[in-house]
């Protein structure tokens, strides 16, 4: 998976798995829309909540390119990440998601 996969959408077939959305509060999933859900250039939500998780755990992931981690490896580390917070063991953005 490359940046430019990630800009066109090209997505893992494991994006959308997960109980993620289903802990998620009214509270939190506010605060999701507003402050980390990217946006175009008019204003509009372009992510939806697995796009988001899936974004965070690549970022995540591609440090890993920094200490000789292969692509490939860093694919394995973005669907590991992603299955962590997608099942509600880690958040990212700590009690933001979580409350």
């Amino acid at each position: 998976m490359t940046e430019e996969n990630l800009e066109k959408k090209i997505l893992p077939n494991y994006v959308g798995r997960g109980k993620f959305l289903e802990n998620l509060s009214g509270n939190s999933l506010y605060a999701l829309e507003k402050k980390y859900l990217l946006r175009n250039e008019e204003g509009e939500v372009s992510e939806t909540t697995a796009e988001a998780v899936y974004r965070m755990s690549r970022t995540m992931a591609s440090v890993e390119k920094n200490y000789g981690k292969s692509e490939q490896e860093v694919d394995k580390f973005t669907n590991e990440f992603y299955d962590i917070i997608a099942d509600g063991l880690f958040s990212p953005a700590g009690r933001i998601w979580t409350n």
